[in-house]
């Protein structure tokens, strides 16, 4: 699936819904192909305002991988294991309460995975596929702290370069 089906996936419960709210789908019948169509083809005009929306970021490789070995990227082999790209929130729990000055300087950060309304920042991973030697997924990048929509677009770019679903975690 690409990035202008998944978005247009996203638009088509609106476009059905806005179409004689939403009495055609259900009940479509022989010769209804043009009004099936004309929700297709909404539904894709949304996902395509969607992707140019989006066309206004810029990213670095630093921005881009920043959790990646060597900040330059997975190579195509390593993208291969990858079944879809996701996006969670996180936070530092050495950050939190409890911890002393001197604690954080020496443990570093503890990241975990939490709910959005407990995220300091979204960091994007690459699922592994359930057949490879991997297991579970690996974080690509950490989005900037507080900024969600940035982690989304940094996540639907690499999953438009490497022709990736993005899905929440």
């Amino acid at each position: 699936m690409s990035l202008l089906d998944w978005h247009a996936g996203q638009a088509l419960p609106a476009v059905i819904i806005a179409t004689s709210a939403g009495q055609h789908m259900p009940t479509m019948r022989a010769g209804d192909d043009h009004i099936r169509d004309a929700i297709a083809r909404d539904a894709y005009a949304m996902g395509r305002a969607m992707l140019a929306a989006r066309k206004g970021f810029v990213f670095t490789d630093a921005e881009l991988f920043n959790c990646w070995s060597g900040g330059k990227g997975p190579t195509r082999e390593e993208v291969a294991r990858f079944d879809w790209l996701e996006v969670g929130g996180c936070r530092d729990v050495h950050s939190e309460e409890g911890w002393t000055e001197e604690e954080r300087a020496r443990f570093g950060t503890c990241v975990e995975g939490c709910d959005d309304a407990d995220a300091q920042f979204w960091s994007v991973y690459g699922h592994y596929r359930p057949t490879d030697t991997h297991a579970g997924c690996e974080c690509i990048t950490d989005g900037p702290a507080g900024d969600k929509a940035r982690a989304w677009a940094i996540a639907e770019h690499l999953g438009q370069l490497w022709g990736l679903p993005v899905k929440a975690r």
